[in-house]
């Protein structure tokens, strides 16, 4: 069921990643991978926001089957750390040395700071439910 739940997680966040990295390209962003920083951003916020709500217990809560969706799954797929390096170094090679360093900078930063964010967000709304 482990399994069952990771991979169809995993198909939800996959699909929604390939939808999203669709959009800039047709607005014509140009050479900054605008669509990877923003869904790994986004996918540190909904992360951090799931682990705040899940009161920390993890795979090892009461519903292990949603964590393994969600967690494990959903943002799993949905995220993608091997597009950024890749982004990054196409990036460098290509003589966009200082846009890469901002790239590097603002998914790194900018994740950990989303990761907190959703995590004070979920617990801020579990104490205004108590």
């Amino acid at each position: 069921m482990k399994l069952f739940c990771v991979g169809l997680g995993s198909a939800v966040g996959g699909t929604a990643r390939f939808a999203l990295n669709q959009l800039p390209f047709e607005f014509g962003v140009g050479v900054f991978p605008v669509s990877t920083l923003i869904i790994n951003l986004s996918g540190s916020l909904l992360i951090g926001y799931l682990l705040g709500s899940c009161g920390g217990s993890g795979a090892a809560g009461p519903h292990p089957h949603k964590w393994h969706f969600w967690m494990t799954g959903v943002c799993g797929g949905y995220t993608t750390f091997s597009a950024f390096s890749l982004q990054l170094l196409e990036l460098i090679v290509s003589g966009h040395a200082q846009l890469a360093g901002f790239y590097a900078a603002a998914s790194v930063g900018a994740g950990l700071i989303a990761v907190w964010i959703g995590i004070s967000w979920a617990l801020g709304r579990q104490a205004t439910k108590k």
